[in-house]
């Protein structure tokens, strides 16, 4: 997953983000939260840390849901700051090339392309700070985006592909297993099948991990891995 400094968390998102926000930090909450904790199954060389007997008792923590309608606000505010940021990176591109040309071919007398050239400096001297507040904003909508997507893949899609390669491996089974007795042949015939392979080809392009600079690709390659899987799944 994306990492990012915790001076990050101040930028502003929109209710819809804020809300996957709120779910994936409150997911395993519970009404009996507040309780006074006990003691029992705690590591007897750091009492605020838990043993890992009790670790192992608790097993592994839910995988928040996130469905396609919820993923989707988080990727396209991405994109929206995205797209700010590189606006903001060719603002600064162009208005350096205008400085460089003035300061070359400027008439030193002429009092407005003067004030053009002090004009163009404070904006040459504001964009520095501009670009780096915008890519705060970035790095944290791109760590929002890709738990989203690791989210949606191991409650939503994960499963989903799964249930869709059973329904078809069930399917396939029931058709040949009146030709080929043998249990081992009928299961190595299902697995060689056109429609599982195709399912399987969906299945291993479900991967957790993503640099910032992929996010986008890799959450828009997700949500198309989420609508060929349901494209399948009308035939079984």
């Amino acid at each position: 997953m994306l990492k990012t400094d915790s001076a990050t968390q101040a930028c502003r998102f929109q209710p819809n983000t804020l809300l996957i926000i709120h779910r994936m930090k409150t997911h395993s909450a519970s009404p009996t939260a507040a309780a006074a904790p006990s003691t029992a199954g705690l590591d007897p060389d750091n009492l605020n840390e838990p043993g890992a007997a009790a670790l192992a008792a608790q097993g592994p923590a839910p995988v928040p849901r996130v469905t396609l309608s919820e993923l989707t606000p988080v990727l396209e505010r991405h994109r929206q700051l995205a797209g700010e940021l590189a606006a903001l990176v060719q603002q600064q591109a162009v208005n350096q090339a205008k400085l460089d040309e003035l300061f070359l071919s400027c008439n030193l007398e002429d009092r407005p392309q003067l004030q053009v050239i002090a004009e163009r400096r404070l904006v040459a001297e504001i964009l520095p700070r501009r670009l780096e507040l915008k890519d705060r904003e970035v790095a944290v909508s791109a760590q929002l985006l890709a738990e989203a997507v690791h989210h949606f893949i191991g409650a939503t899609l994960g499963p989903r592909v799964r249930a869709v390669r059973a329904q078809a491996g069930a399917a396939i089974r029931a058709t040949l297993q009146a030709h080929l007795s043998e249990a081992w042949l009928l299961e190595q015939a299902v697995e060689n099948s056109g429609p599982v392979r195709e399912i399987n080809a969906v299945y291993c392009t479900l991967n957790p991990v993503v640099t910032r600079e992929d996010v986008l690709e890799y959450a828009t390659r997700h949500i198309a891995s989420w609508r060929q899987i349901n494209q399948l799944a009308k035939k079984y």
